[in-house]
């Protein structure tokens, strides 16, 4: 596994840092690498989601290795890939989540704000688990680890008490 998804205490306010690339822009497109499983769809696990600002600005969020965590890069999505596993191929295919989402009604706007969501666990141990991208129109979407399965939500944010929203560094 390359270091790009490698979960580590040091990681959290450089994923946080990464997202305010977004403020201030306008979105482009919002992708996924959808997953099918013999030809069907999983419409559960979103996954990792690439989203484009108009001037150019590209992040990625994605889940990283411990199942639980999310960061962030600047680095495009993974090329489509398949494989096969005990009779079953898995293929990943580039997916416009704007389109299979309903969420065209936000392209061009701009992102005001963006938050990292916390969950905090015995001893304070502390994991970015999400992010929240806040638009001009008071929209926000909520990408978040599921439980190992990534999760983009529109206008819904449902937490528990041991988490909480932050504010960028």
């Amino acid at each position: 596994m390359s270091n790009r998804k490698k979960q580590s205490v040091s990681r959290k306010n450089g994923d946080l840092n990464n997202l305010k690339a977004l403020i201030g822009n306008n979105l482009l497109s919002i992708f996924n690498n959808q997953c099918f499983i013999n030809g069907k769809p999983t419409l559960e696990d979103i996954d990792n989601i690439e989203i484009k600002c108009t001037n150019g600005v590209l992040v990625s969020i994605y889940l990283l290795s411990d199942g639980e965590s999310v960061g962030s890069d600047f680095l495009p999505l993974e090329p489509d890939f398949s494989f096969e596993h005990e009779n079953m191929i898995f293929r990943f295919a580039r997916n416009d989540l704007s389109i299979s989402l309903k969420l065209t009604h936000l392209i061009g706007k701009s992102i005001v704000n963006v938050q990292g969501i916390i969950d905090t666990y015995y001893n304070n141990y502390e994991l970015l688990i999400g992010y929240k991208i806040i638009f001009d129109t008071s929209d926000y979407l909520v990408f978040y680890n599921g439980g190992d399965e990534g999760k983009l939500i529109l206008n819904l944010l449902d937490l528990p008490n041991s988490t909480r929203l932050v504010n960028l560094p």
